[in-house]
């Protein structure tokens, strides 16, 4: 009884391998956004008198194909890290976020959405696959990027 539940769970493994299940291999992408070679900056909280946790920043999706590969969102410091599918080219979209978590510390005025993504006039060219002018090729390493908006 004992190698056959054995056997049954090895065959499980073997059948969970060949599945061809999610590709695992990625590698890590670091990063700046800048605008006119000063940082872009996201300003998270993490809640107490001020409010509930919150952050006002920008958020990088990168597309490969027209796929969602992955998302980053800035820091303090302008920076960004994502890890990506190695061996592609991605188009980089970029919104600008402003997004509470959990209940707000005094009633809102009006209707008032607890999450939002803004654009920006001077982001609307980045807002879309089709429009926007950012690519960046990921190779088969770490990778570090400087994203410049005012060179695009």
């Amino acid at each position: 009884m004992r190698q056959t539940a054995c056997m049954f769970v090895g065959l499980l493994f073997l059948v969970a391998g060949c599945t061809g299940g999610p590709d695992i291999n990625t590698v890590t992408v670091q990063g700046k956004l800048l605008q006119d070679g000063q940082p872009l900056v996201g300003k998270g909280s993490g809640g107490g008198q001020q409010g509930p946790p919150s952050y006002d920043g920008y958020e990088l999706t990168f597309y490969a194909d027209g796929v969602n590969e992955g998302s980053a969102r800035v820091n303090e410091s302008g920076q960004f890290t994502v890890d990506l599918p190695p061996g592609k080219k991605y188009k980089v979209i970029v919104t600008r976020v402003k997004e509470s978590f959990g209940p707000p510390s005094q009633p809102p005025q009006g209707n008032v959405p607890l999450s939002s993504v803004q654009q920006d006039e001077s982001l609307k060219k980045f807002a879309s696959l089709k429009t926007t002018p950012i690519e960046i090729e990921v190779g088969s390493g770490n990778t570090e990027v400087t994203i410049d908006l005012a060179k695009y």
